[in-house]
């Protein structure tokens, strides 16, 4: 689920409470929570995602996904059972870049595909492209081969979220031309914004952005000044409730809800 700003940046958000939103939080979880160790899955299982994903791309002789924060989630790995499944082999997989800013959670994924992938008798150790990436960082995703047709997002957006607000001070030098256009009017920039920014380079236009989330409101803190519209590159469309199973009788219902975003 990991992805965003870098180990440097504090390991509190604001007002001093812990975060979400830095590596070394999450490289400390994977290493020592026991929840980690075989998998753990945010908010609910992978099929929830799954069923958002347009057939158009789960049909393609030739997909390019894009998983970001991939923790240690099981998402990607079922897209390439999936593929596997429809075609009976997994070339197809090879479509699916898995990015964590965690080193750990890469580890995690490739010895998950490596030990599927020997059983049913592959030939190869590896399918899958994987990147060790802060995707708040726009040197890193400039590096980065853009062409993406979806991001899967598995509250991603959510870890990000509890990360401090960007000032155009704190603003790097190579930062993102969009950025500093935002910031003369505004005085902060939320980073679920730079993310999605940043994202935007990597995904084609007509691509779409799967955002699973806790929060009603997700979308609500991104800035768009009236002469700026062009600065925030996606628009908002279906919006999936997808009910919390609770085991206490008579708990009031909750939902989570996973947010189509467009490239424009």
């Amino acid at each position: 689920m990991a992805a965003g700003s870098s180990s440097q940046r504090s390991a509190k958000g604001a007002g001093g409470a812990l975060s979400y939103h830095t590596s070394s939080y999450w490289n400390s979880r994977f290493a020592t929570d026991p929840r980690e160790a075989s998998g753990f899955e945010w908010l609910s299982s992978s099929s929830s995602l799954l069923s958002c994903i347009p057939s158009c791309i789960l049909t393609s002789p030739s997909p390019r996904i894009l998983h970001i924060g991939v923790g240690t989630s099981s998402l990607s790995l079922d897209i390439a059972r999936y593929f596997h499944a429809q075609d009976g082999d997994c070339s197809r997989a090879a479509g699916v870049m898995n990015v964590d800013f965690a080193p750990r959670s890469i580890e995690f994924q490739r010895s998950a595909e490596r030990q599927w992938l020997q059983s049913i008798a592959h030939s190869v150790d590896e399918v899958m492209p994987y990147k060790v990436l802060d995707l708040l960082d726009w040197s890193q995703v400039c590096e980065m081969q853009g062409g993406f047709d979806v991001v899967l997002d598995k509250s991603t957006a959510d870890s990000i979220s509890t990360g401090q607000d960007l000032h155009l001070d704190d603003l790097p030098t190579n930062a993102h031309p969009a950025l500093r256009k935002i910031a003369q009017h505004t005085k902060a920039i939320p980073t679920i914004q730079v993310l999605g920014i940043h994202l935007a380079a990597l995904v084609k236009k007509g691509g779409v952005w799967l955002c699973h989330s806790y929060s009603s409101d997700r979308w609500a803190d991104v800035v768009v000044p009236p002469d700026a519209q062009q600065v925030w590159p996606w628009r908002l469309g279906e919006v999936v409730d997808i009910p919390v199973e609770s085991d206490i009788p008579n708990a009031p219902q909750i939902q989570h809800h996973i947010y189509t975003l467009h490239r424009i």
